[in-house]
């Protein structure tokens, strides 16, 4: 399909018009409140593998943070955290860290200032861990 340049004008305006409405709020954006960073969105791990899923986010200093996992089949045994991008998978620097469940909603308050993401360690030992995740920052 051929663009026109009066395709492109409206395509503006309507983005414009998002925009001034508050559609374009996310991580790293300036305002203040909740800001939904992952909206029941199916996840899935390799068996013994450790992976960030969702991220990452810029946040700054005393953002709390809150999620939910919700296990798809019932059989996933998991470590869950939100971990600073260049730390990896350290579970022992993370925020929020739940290890061996399957279905958990956890957060934390008072984070440092950095970029996040969402990890998860299947600790399933023959098939892939599969879930949902919701997951949002507060600042």
């Amino acid at each position: 399909m051929k663009k026109t340049r009066a395709m492109e004008l409206k395509r503006a305006l309507l983005c414009g018009l998002i925009f001034a409405a508050g559609g374009c709020h996310g991580a790293g954006s300036g305002g203040g409140g909740t800001h939904v960073l992952a909206s029941d969105i199916s996840e899935e791990v390799l068996p013994g593998d450790c992976a960030p899923i969702e991220g990452p986010y810029a946040v700054p200093d005393g953002t709390s943070m809150d999620y939910t996992v919700t296990d798809l089949d019932g059989t996933d045994d998991m470590d869950v955290a939100i971990i600073d991008d260049a730390d990896g998978c350290s579970f022992a620097t993370g925020y929020g860290v739940q290890f061996d469940v399957a279905s958990i909603s956890s957060g934390d308050d008072s984070m440092a200032a950095g970029n996040y993401d969402f990890v998860v360690r299947c600790r399933n030992v023959f098939s892939s861990c599969l879930f949902s995740l919701s997951w949002s920052a507060s600042y």
